[in-house]
């Protein structure tokens, strides 16, 4: 089952010192994925980047941040996973963002059901 997962969640499941990391990792392996189940699109892809390189975010991980250059190779690293994958925006998603628009924070949950997904998937708070 295909699962967009949001930005922190990624975090959680990559960054090994996150305090999330353990349940996230407990998920990934429960999982049972098929290739590509887990999917990044371009605002979770950017706000991964983003905060990988943000001395506020990986600080309260005890890691430091990445350099640009160390993030888009950690990313590269991420999607060597066979179970990671990137969608690209489908058609019509800008008018189905816009109606459901009441938050920002409603893209991907939409992009999700643009695409079918079956889930869109966060981790802690």
């Amino acid at each position: 089952m295909k699962r967009l997962l949001d930005t922190n969640t990624w975090i959680a499941l990559t960054v090994e010192t996150h305090r999330h990391h353990t349940a996230a990792r407990i998920w990934y392996d429960e999982a049972a994925l098929r290739p590509g189940d887990l999917v990044f699109c371009l605002p979770t892809e950017l706000g991964f980047l983003r905060l990988i390189t943000q001395a506020a975010v990986m600080n309260q991980c005890g890691a430091a941040p990445l350099s640009n250059a160390e993030a888009m190779e950690f990313l590269t690293n991420v999607y060597r996973d066979p179970g990671v994958s990137r969608a690209d925006e489908p058609a019509g998603m800008r008018t189905l963002w816009l109606q459901l628009a009441d938050r920002p924070t409603r893209y991907c949950p939409s992009f999700a059901l643009q695409l079918g997904l079956c889930r869109h998937f966060r981790v802690g708070r």
